[in-house]
């Protein structure tokens, strides 16, 4: 066996206590165990191997849960986007549905509606119909009234005339009341004839 110097063996403990005290502090000693026990696995530390050990199955459950937790956690934040945009169509729907009401908008009026929110990206539906309904082709103006107006009607064919042969349809015209006695008198002879 070879000989060593009085002063490498003082080295040689000096080294060992420190990394005795090194292994045993505290607050970083397990944090050194594992990092040497990685590095020569034969190694055997209460410590680590104990914590190894408990904590294992401990750490499997905790992944497991951990997993579950970030699945909870997706999931209510894509009910919570759902709701969101539930809510949102809802008020676009509605405003829609207010805008139709109040310019009186036809099915293809409110589809042209809705796409000129589209285009224009505009969410308030009664924001856009003035501007939809400036769009929209305008009516053509009435044209002007003119000041002519007959002067004479021949209603029925009953001119009133000499030469109308039809006396009771010019009596129609013109005396509708003395028209209308002549015609219940005849029914009524026609039925006092008749018993």
């Amino acid at each position: 066996m070879p000989e060593i110097s009085a002063e490498q063996l003082n080295i040689l403990n000096r080294n060992n206590d420190l990394l005795k005290r090194l292994i045993d502090d505290p607050k970083q000693g397990v944090q050194l165990q594992r990092k040497l026990k990685e590095l020569d696995p034969s190694l055997k530390f209460t410590a680590v191997d104990v914590e190894d050990t408990v904590m294992q199955p401990v750490r499997e459950e905790l992944g497991t849960v951990r997993a579950q937790l970030e699945a909870l956690q997706a999931e209510r934040l894509a009910e919570r986007e759902a709701a969101q945009r539930a809510q949102g169509e809802t008020k676009i729907r509605d405003s829609i549905g207010r805008a139709q009401a109040k310019g009186k908008l036809s099915p293809e009026a409110t589809d042209g509606l809705v796409k000129f929110m589209a285009e224009k990206q505009v969410a308030d539906a009664e924001l856009a119909l003035p501007a939809y309904l400036e769009t929209l082709p305008k009516a053509p103006k009435p044209p002007a009234t003119s000041s002519y107006a007959p002067q004479y009607a021949n209603v029925y064919g009953a001119e009133v005339s000499k030469d109308t042969a039809d006396e009771k349809a010019k009596l129609l015209v013109t005396n509708p009341d003395k028209f209308f006695d002549m015609e219940v008198g005849a029914i009524l002879q026609e039925a006092a004839e008749a018993a």
